[in-house]
């Protein structure tokens, strides 16, 4: 994730929006002085320097990323509603709404004029609920059953439908 920049963001200002505000120390393999074999590994914890912050960002440019050490999260459970607007204020409450969900997602479909807002909160692991979110892009499915799905939408557009 940190080595191709698939590490993510967030509008929130605190610690928490991106996998590299885990990162609490890193192995890294760069090149070196022929003393050195014509290699150097680098140890980065959090605090020792400035150099980690950099490499948590570097997208490997700073060296191969060999080991990587996580700082964890107390558990914790999410909250999810959703709610459906249309689209005409859309500009306006983007902001607002990222800024006040810890883990807000939307789903925009301007030809429908409407858009799903995902309220998603942080809630305490002993809050009420199984803690299960039982989305359907998650569940195990048959790669055959997926070949019918795929076929029949491919040919419902090439129809025009």
């Amino acid at each position: 994730m940190l080595a191709t920049g698939a590490h993510g963001s967030s509008l929130w200002a605190r610690q928490g929006g991106a996998v590299h505000d885990y990162v609490a120390e890193m192995t890294m393999v760069s090149p070196g002085r022929a003393a050195d074999g014509y290699v150097r590994v680098r140890r980065l914890k959090e605090g020792d320097s400035t150099e980690i912050n950099a490499a948590k960002v570097s997208l490997g440019v700073l060296g191969a990323i060999y080991k990587v050490t996580f700082k964890l999260q107390p558990l914790f459970k999410r909250s999810l509603t959703y709610m459906q607007k249309d689209d005409k204020e859309l500009g306006d409450e983007a902001i607002a709404f990222g800024s006040k969900h810890e883990f807000a997602d939307l789903s925009w479909f301007p030809s429908q004029g409407k858009v799903i807002y995902r309220i998603d909160d942080r809630v305490p692991s002993n809050a009420v609920g199984n803690g299960i979110y039982d989305f359907i892009g998650f569940r195990a499915t048959l790669s055959s059953a997926l070949a019918i799905i795929r076929s029949v939408g491919y040919s419902r557009i090439n129809q025009g439908c």
